[in-house]
């Protein structure tokens, strides 16, 4: 396992994903620089940072935890469903899926009283 400096890491950078994950579609593009798929950014980051700040929380109260997974699992559905192209930003951020995702991701910050803000950006 890395340093302690890790830790405070895992926390900022999945908070900013939560954060992302929360906000309205039309708000995701102004995350990341001009040709970047913040859709991409978000699929493959979002189980890394409720990973690794799992690991440096291994005592988070059950709710926690279950919210993150629920963020986990939903995105992971997003992902499997039929006819999501990623890198397509409107039709995948305006998709039944998405809102699911984004669903859980403020109830994930909630559980984890974390406000729901506009990150800034999603390199913390």
């Amino acid at each position: 396992m890395a340093d302690a400096a890790t830790a405070p890491y895992f926390e900022r950078q999945l908070r900013c994903t939560l954060q992302a994950l929360a906000l309205p579609g039309t708000a995701l593009d102004t995350l990341v620089p001009p040709g970047a798929s913040v859709i991409g950014e978000l699929v493959a980051e979002t189980p890394f940072h409720a990973e690794g700040y799992h690991q440096w929380h291994p005592t988070l109260p059950a709710t926690q935890q279950q919210a993150l997974a629920r963020v986990v699992a939903a995105m992971a559905r997003f992902t499997e469903t039929p006819g999501i192209d990623i890198y397509q930003y409107d039709p995948a951020v305006e998709h039944p899926a998405w809102q699911a995702v984004r669903e859980a991701a403020r109830d994930a910050l909630d559980a984890l009283e974390w406000p729901r803000a506009h990150p800034g950006s999603l390199y913390g």
